[in-house]
């Protein structure tokens, strides 16, 4: 009975190997920190676009502190500030899925517990009014 030997595993690294990897790691599903994060700013951009176009009444120029209200104010900014936030998540998100992961569950967690925040001040101040 002969027994064929089975071929050692190459250690050698070619570029298509090494390719191959990258591509597998890159192609690989995101968190669900990340899906978190992008999913919590995008939801507070989603509220800053919509404000954007109501407040600007119509590019008409921007309202005054005044006309905002008492409270809605630094809650806008939350909405406002998170546009670029987003769009600056999608453009970076390679390099943002390679954070740790518990940089990135921390990111996750600040950026969806402060939208949960906000959006539960804001409407509690349009109740209010």
């Amino acid at each position: 009975m002969t027994t064929v030997a089975e071929p050692e595993p190459s250690t050698e690294h070619s570029p298509r190997t090494e390719a191959r990897a990258r591509d597998t790691v890159s192609a690989r599903p995101p968190s669900l920190a990340w899906t978190l994060l992008f999913g919590s700013l995008t939801a507070s951009a989603g509220h800053g676009l919509f404000l954007a176009f109501a407040i600007t009444d119509g590019f008409r120029g921007w309202p005054s502190l005044h006309d905002l209200g008492n409270g809605l104010a630094p809650l806008t900014l939350w909405f406002l500030v998170s546009i670029p936030g987003a769009l600056a998540l999608v453009l970076l998100r390679r390099r943002v899925s390679a954070w740790s992961a518990g940089r990135l569950r921390l990111a996750a967690a600040v950026t969806t517990s402060l939208t949960i925040v906000v959006f539960a001040a804001y409407f509690g101040v349009l109740a209010r009014s």
